[in-house]
């Protein structure tokens, strides 16, 4: 707006306002205020971003704000170009208290965590749930752990509302933070725990939160259990079913079917047989866990045996698990690190992103990367350090 502009109308409130709007608006729908960043319009094709741009990019990514003056003060000495001082301010602000807002970000969006919220009526304990997975998957980022070790892993956190699904010895480590105030029931902190004693927990998919995410009224969900997995673990989108689908057989008169029986009927039919084999295995591998979360070994009406669809038997989770971990862990990896990258730049999968992620991946699958090695891989890729200008 000029400043004659604002002259002239400075006499006329009403007018002034209406101005205002005009400009306001102009300035809002910009691309320079609706795009991230700014480049040279003059040149087109690939150029990397500036030295400030880089700085904004990294700090949204991992903080979720605006770069500090540290950073700032890099851009403005054109020193983030230098790879070694580049990666030292990565894990400069992942050691900052403010990464948790990154850590807690990426773990909703990646892993669906909003549906937790459904799980229960009683705060405390939708808390209690809501949490653990998110310090969880700080953990293994603030500690660079092992990125197979979200599948596997003798960590875990707890408050005195999960305690009941660890072993005493475990439990015992549980802290309870809050004081009496009479009868109500006051939300607690989690402790981190080590599962010496709790056999049947370990790593992101025995924790009763996420167990207990896809569960229905006192009954447990298979199908919607292996699509979350498939989807958000191993990273196999299966789009909507057809519309063509025909409903879950019931059971005829007479006719003593146990739950996973009638889905094999369901699974009989072509249509259904497609997706069913690949989510059905891993649903029911998970049946040694109930509604709740809360474990039960296999028996007579428990069955979690099961088939990949590649032709690998198991006999309960526990083998599922190993399978996860030794034949599927390619995919696994590969599926962690496009989360970490398609965050990282705030948008979806392109074409040309296709083979950065392949590269990154398979580096992690070839030296067994961690979490901040991963990170680190994303920031320095030419995605994240250059754009491209049409």
């Amino acid at each position: 707006m000029s400043f004659m502009r604002i002259k002239k109308d400075l006499n006329n409130s009403d007018s002034l306002i209406q101005t205002c709007k005009k400009e306001l608006k102009s300035v809002l729908v910009s691309p320079e205020f609706l795009y991230n960043g700014t480049y040279n319009k003059t040149k087109k094709g690939k150029q990397p971003v500036s030295q400030y741009l880089l700085a904004q990019r990294l700090s949204y990514f991992l903080w979720g704000t605006l770069p500090d003056n540290e950073l700032l003060d890099l851009a403005q000495k054109k020193q983030l170009f230098n790879k070694k001082t580049f990666l030292a301010q990565v894990d400069r602000l992942l050691d900052d208290p403010r990464s948790k807002t990154f850590t807690e970000l990426f773990a909703r969006e990646w892993l669906a965590l909003d549906e937790i919220k459904k799980s229960s009526s009683k705060w405390p304990l939708v808390h209690a749930r809501f949490y653990q997975p998110i310090h969880f998957v700080d953990y293994l980022i603030r500690d660079n752990r092992p990125l197979m070790e979200l599948i596997d892993s003798n960590v875990t956190y707890a408050n005195p509302f999960l305690k009941a699904y660890y072993d005493k010895k475990d439990g015992a480590q549980i802290k309870n933070t809050s004081k009496s105030r009479g009868v109500e029931v006051i939300v607690q902190e989690h402790s981190r725990i080590t599962l010496d004693n709790t056999l049947n927990r370990g790593g992101i998919l025995t924790m009763p939160s996420i167990l207990s995410m896809y569960s229905g009224k006192r009954r447990t969900s298979p199908i919607l259990r292996g699509v979350w997995v498939l989807e958000r673990i191993l990273g196999d989108h299966l789009g909507e079913a057809p519309m063509d689908v025909p409903p879950i057989p019931k059971a005829k008169p007479g006719q003593k079917l146990t739950f996973r029986q009638i889905f094999e009927l369901h699974q009989s039919s072509d249509s259904c047989a497609i997706c069913h084999q690949k989510i059905d295995p891993i649903g029911f591998g998970l049946e040694n866990y109930d509604y709740d979360g809360k474990f039960r070994p296999s028996g007579p009406e428990v069955d979690s045996s099961g088939m990949t669809p590649d032709g690998r038997e198991f006999k309960d989770f526990a083998e599922l698990k190993k399978l996860l971990v030794k034949r599927y862990d390619e995919d696994i990896i590969h599926n962690i690190s496009k989360k970490m990258y398609t965050y990282a730049l705030a948008r979806g999968m392109e074409a040309p992103d296709r083979p950065i992620v392949d590269a990154i991946s398979n580096k992690m699958i070839e030296t067994d990367g961690t979490y901040r090695d991963l990170i680190r891989e994303v920031v320095t890729s030419a995605a994240f350090t250059s754009m491209i200008v049409e």
